[in-house]
């Protein structure tokens, strides 16, 4: 991740398959995104104070993904999949 604030979101991956985004208190940053390059994406947003999930977003892919949380505070979680 780039252009992220220290403690602004932390990030686990299983590079080309999935990515796992954990903002504690809202925020937007660059994903590294390139071993999908050329795939599409599937990010879903979890409100976890709301215990909600948002309905899907497919997007096509480049290199890095912006994430931005819907919420500008609060906690929220991305997960995005890589289409197969």
């Amino acid at each position: 991740m780039s252009q992220r604030s220290t403690n602004e979101a932390y990030c686990t991956a299983n590079a080309s398959v999935e990515y796992a985004v954990f903002f504690p208190d809202g925020g937007d940053v660059l994903l590294d995104v390139a071993a999908a390059a050329g795939r599409a994406l599937t990010v879903r947003w979890l409100d976890i104070r709301q215990s909600e999930w948002s309905q899907g977003t497919t997007i096509a892919t480049d290199t890095e993904l912006r994430l931005v949380t819907p919420g500008d505070a609060d906690y929220w979680a991305a997960v995005i999949k890589v289409a197969e």
